[in-house]
């Protein structure tokens, strides 16, 4: 029988590492020892999505049981291979690698001894011993041996790293002392993402003389009192023009001096995510001026939005407008509680040069929205509208002229809509699923909703996501009628009705056999609670799967 050449085997296991094809995968490496090297290094390229990917839906205890040993042992034969205790070089494999990942398996291991076994003797009586940081403190459980979990880490990570030079993406709580250790090693680092920021001091010139394709930089918080300066300084040692993606997930103490710092990258930087800013960064934001090439911005600030104006916000707003208009490749932009929002998005939607497709606002008082919704008609460009705020503050005639602008957005596919649409009934949705048919996906609030509505919302060929957040008043029977008039393009469908008036009860029967339905014709799901039962507590877990 004729063997295919390794460049066509090569070839299959690279597709199906794209397909992200797991389990066909693994059948090839048991298939035979030529197969085995070729299907084992796309393994490991891809083992952060592999373990996510696999498996049926199973009772919850064995399916996180099924988990915990499936990722406990791949981290095993990533520590013995950086030791060199394996057949083949795992570690060489390895394009990501999340060590936070790790940390809290070292924090978690009590909660599942039997399942830990193996990789317990692994580090504390085998061949990573060494590895394992001792500490005379009880940090975790009366039989757990005293160890530093966060060093065992990093000093795992160092075993690691020594042995995976084609390493793309680090992420995890290091050491500012081992990645300055690390990243000589790394050759093609090219996505950073940390805890803390003080762990990137000192890094900017090693980054720049060790890593060419270094491009993207996130982290969770840095709150030092030379946070700013030391930002910036990272920022200019860093090859200029070479920074194309900044995140900051948590507050930070960044200001004036960082946000200048950005214009060293002015030309390169396309996606910009800055959360929780502290006021005097906020008015430090037009320093960005010159980052024009952005496609991605997502603000927010630390405190909710000044209910009254507040001293420069109106030069703010202009220079905030000024300098975003000129983003003219600008498709997403996010501005969660952050002053002034709907003045400084209304521009962008009246701009037919700014390439716009998904806006979120969240927060911001909107007592001042008409402008903003009469503009909202224009961006037609729209595949994704999420707006959140007190409808209180606007009236019927504002929710009025919401409905007739998101009427016009004919391209969207996902929309969602909270506390905004607290005026809308069963018409306005009904009107919404006539005008929107590429939806894939609708979340609202609104007054209350009732089987009236489902005709229409049947008619969208792509919904494959409905949630409300509404008093509502649906029977069983206009439940089964909605799910047999849908079809193949909402496979996957999911259905959330979370405020249900206890009148129209479903009873459990019912609730069981909508599951049913769904599952057995789309491959979906269903969620139910009655209006005050918390929707993220015992009650929803009990009605949904």
């Amino acid at each position: 029988m004729a063997k295919l050449p390794l460049e066509i085997l090569s070839i299959i296991c690279t597709y199906l590492s794209y397909e992200q094809d797991f389990k066909t995968l693994f059948s090839c490496a048991c298939a035979g020892k030529e197969l085995a090297l070729v299907a084992l290094s796309r393994i490991y390229r891809m083992h952060n999505v592999a373990l996510a990917n696999g498996g049926d839906m199973v009772d919850i205890n064995q399916q996180e049981n099924r988990f915990w040993k499936s990722w406990l042992g791949v981290w095993r034969t990533i520590i013995r291979s950086s030791l060199g205790k394996t057949m083949y070089p795992y570690c060489h494999y390895l394009r990501n690698l999340n060590l936070g990942e790790l940390e809290e398996i070292l924090k978690d291991l009590d909660s599942k001894p039997g399942v830990g076994k193996k990789f317990m003797t692994l580090l504390f009586q085998g061949e990573g011993a060494d590895l394992v940081v001792k500490t005379k403190v009880q940090s975790f459980g009366p039989n757990r041996p005293k160890f530093d979990a966060l060093a065992t880490t990093n000093r795992i990570g160092t075993a690691i790293i020594k042995q995976a030079p084609l390493l793309e993406e680090l992420t995890g709580n290091v050491y500012n002392e081992a990645l300055l250790q690390w990243i000589p090693l790394l050759p093609r680092l090219r996505y950073l993402n940390l805890w803390h920021g003080s762990s990137l001091i000192n890094a900017g010139n090693l980054i720049r003389a060790h890593c060419p394709l270094f491009s993207s930089l996130k982290f969770w918080s840095w709150r030092d009192n030379d946070a700013d300066h030391q930002l910036a300084v990272l920022l200019g040692e860093l090859r200029p023009q070479s920074l194309e993606a900044f995140e900051i997930f948590c507050y930070s103490d960044i200001g004036p001096e960082a946000l200048g710092a950005f214009d060293l990258h002015r030309e390169s930087l396309s996606e910009l995510v800055l959360t929780q800013l502290k006021p005097e960064a906020t008015m430090a934001l037009p320093l960005l001026k010159g980052c024009t090439n952005l496609g991605y911005l997502s603000l927010q600030e630390y405190s909710a939005p000044p209910a009254i104006p507040q001293p420069g916000n109106e030069d703010l707003v202009l220079n905030m407008v000024a300098w975003v208009k000129q983003c003219k490749n600008l498709r997403v932009i996010s501005l969660n509680r952050f002053r002034n929002s709907f003045a400084i998005a209304t521009p962008l939607l009246l701009d037919n040069t700014i390439p716009l497709t998904r806006l979120d606002i969240e927060g911001d008082p909107m007592q001042d929205c008409m402008e903003f919704y009469r503009a909202l008609a224009f961006k037609t460009s729209l595949r994704a509208l999420s707006l959140a705020g007190d409808a209180d503050e606007q009236g019927m005639e504002a929710a009025e002229l919401l409905l007739a602008s998101l009427c016009r957005l004919v391209n969207l596919e996902e929309l969602s809509l909270k506390d905004a649409s607290d005026f809308f009934g069963n018409e306005a949705i009904m009107e919404l699923a006539r005008s929107l048919p590429k939806l894939e996906s609708l979340w609202s609030s609104g007054f209350v909703f009732g089987d009236a509505i489902w005709d229409d919302i049947a008619s969208l060929k792509s919904l494959r996501k409905l949630e409300f957040y509404a008093l509502t008043e649906f029977t069983a029977q206009g439940i089964y009628n909605f799910i047999s008039k849908l079809g193949p393009g909402n496979n996957g469908f999911s259905l959330s009705i979370l405020m249900e008036d206890p009148e129209y009860n479903l009873l459990p029967d019912e609730i069981s056999r909508i599951r049913e339905m769904l599952m057995e014709k789309l491959d979906g799901r269903f969620e139910f609670a009655l209006v005050g039962e918390p929707s993220d507590g015992s009650s929803l877990e009990l009605e949904s799967d």
